[in-house]
């Protein structure tokens, strides 16, 4: 696992912030289940070429 604090600057800078998830969502987490869901989205974000991210819908961290 990747620590929060170095996983979120790149998210961001990764991600556009129109694509993202929203904070809202984020805070329903604790800081492992945001890097869990953040390692996935930048996955996702990546391996799609920069195409899909996860809905909030779709996403299901419990």
């Amino acid at each position: 696992d990747l620590p929060l604090a170095l996983l979120k600057p790149a998210f961001d800078v990764l991600i556009p912030a129109d694509c993202a998830l929203t904070a809202a969502f984020w805070a329903l987490y604790n800081n492992k289940e945001r890097s869990v869901g953040m390692q996935a989205c930048c996955l996702i974000w990546t391996v799609t070429n920069s195409m899909l991210v996860p809905q909030e819908v779709k996403c299901n961290m419990t």
